[in-house]
């Protein structure tokens, strides 16, 4: 402590731990973030912890000599970089080589690896002075965000567009803020990216979609999800939603290769499915789930129940991308009851290439979740929660 407070007077004051690795009584986390292999964790109060591999300096972490440093990062530990400033963050994004965070002032950093563009060891601010970022979203090697409407609906990306998943057209990397730009795929025409105030933004590996206004729109290498691939390249195109009738997009994410939505109907599908000729392989009824959100690993995708914390695995058939079945995961009965207790609620999740993760939050009193976390911790052993290495009692 001594050593942080010299590099960081009134470090102490804060009342904040430095490392997340002993029972918390005094941090409150809202959000969960995971990118390949690490993760963020953002408190209520606008700290950043992070975890795991730093071999592209995404966790900003300092060694013994206050030195960015690109080591493992064996416990979350928190971002001094951002406390030394007084900057507070509003939200984070995990990509697979960097991270991304917005500061309660609405400034957009990033810190790791773009494609083979690397940053300093420091943050880059990618916004623009005094402009408030207002949504934001990362695919694995870029980055795509909207400002808050005093500065109008057109969207800007940042990263890698080595595939056109941007949509900026014949630039390999984009260094800075520029403006992505539509293709009709009817007249072929090229226009601004501006037709209203983003939902939601979520990327892969050479691709990137975007929920504005009920559309969705694609943009990339995206030969495996819609057929104007050539187009989606050059700028984002419309997805065709026709097939949904008058049900509207509720909640989707991104594999390395693929996107999952869920629609008004809890019908649950994904964009490659979306023009499968087989009407009855072209979504899964998730009615059963009480509110079902979808999350994508690196080639797998879930559906959690908000709800309970249930995970479901989605199986898709690998030869023509249809969607085949829902299949609950679980170890055993008492499991299953340890995530049916009304007293708690789901606050956030998140999965990465090898993980899954959910941040669950008492509804009402620490109680439950005191309970929850005890029991929790007594089924480690089981094979669903074998790899559970750290537990959190916030």
């Amino acid at each position: 402590m001594d050593d942080i407070e010299e590099h960081c007077p009134g470090f102490s004051k804060l009342q904040i731990p430095y490392t997340l690795d002993k029972k918390l009584s005094n941090v409150q986390l809202k959000k969960i973030e995971i990118g390949s292999i690490h993760c963020l964790f953002l408190t209520e109060d606008g700290f950043v912890y992070g975890v795991g591999p730093n071999s592209s300096g995404q966790l900003l972490c300092y060694d013994q000599n206050h030195a960015l440093h690109r080591e493992n990062v064996s416990v979350p530990t928190l971002m001094l970089w951002f406390v030394e400033r007084n900057i507070r963050i509003r939200d984070i994004a995990c990509a697979g080589w960097f991270s991304a965070f917005v500061t309660t002032d609405g400034e957009l950093y990033t810190v790791g690896r773009f494609g083979s563009n690397y940053s300093s060891n420091e943050p880059v601010l990618r916004s623009r002075h005094r402009w408030s970022v207002s949504i934001f979203g990362v695919g694995n090697e870029h980055l795509l965000f909207q400002y808050d409407p005093i500065h109008g609906d057109q969207v800007y990306s940042v990263g890698s567009n080595r595939h056109g998943q941007l949509g900026v057209r014949g630039i390999v990397y984009v260094p800075s803020a520029t403006e992505t730009h539509f293709i009709d795929t009817l007249s072929n025409s090229r226009q601004p990216f501006n037709f209203g105030r983003l939902t939601k933004v979520k990327g892969g590996n050479k691709f990137m979609v975007v929920l504005c206004q009920g559309d969705v729109y694609l943009a990339g290498n995206t030969h495996e999800l819609i057929p104007h691939r050539a187009l989606a390249s050059k700028g984002f195109i419309r997805l065709d939603l026709s097939r949904l009738g008058t049900a509207i997009i509720k909640d989707f994410s991104c594999s390395w290769y693929d996107a999952v939505f869920v629609d008004s109907m809890k019908r649950v599908f994904t964009s490659s499915s979306l023009h499968a000729t087989d009407q009855t392989l072209w979504n899964i009824d998730a009615s059963t789930i009480a509110h079902p959100m979808v999350t994508g690993r690196a080639k797998t995708f879930h559906v959690v129940d908000t709800s309970t914390g249930r995970l479901f695995d989605l199986h898709l058939n690998d030869h023509n991308k249809s969607l085949l079945k829902l299949e609950e995961q679980k170890t055993s009965l008492e499991y299953c009851q340890l995530l049916d207790d009304p007293h708690y609620q789901v606050a956030s999740y998140a999965s990465g290439y090898y993980i899954n993760m959910v941040l669950l939050r008492s509804a009402s009193s620490k109680t439950s979740l005191n309970f929850f976390v005890s029991n929790l911790k007594s089924l480690v052993s089981c094979s669903i929660l074998g790899d559970v290495a750290i537990v959190f009692d916030t």
